[in-house]
């Protein structure tokens, strides 16, 4: 649930562009 709320935050579209090491993790 951590996961979640912390995509939550921000939109994931952008945090994947942003931090494409991340959503590969």
């Amino acid at each position: 649930m951590k996961t979640i709320k912390r995509i939550k935050t921000f939109p994931p579209p952008l945090t994947r562009e942003k931090l494409p090491h991340n959503d590969s993790d």
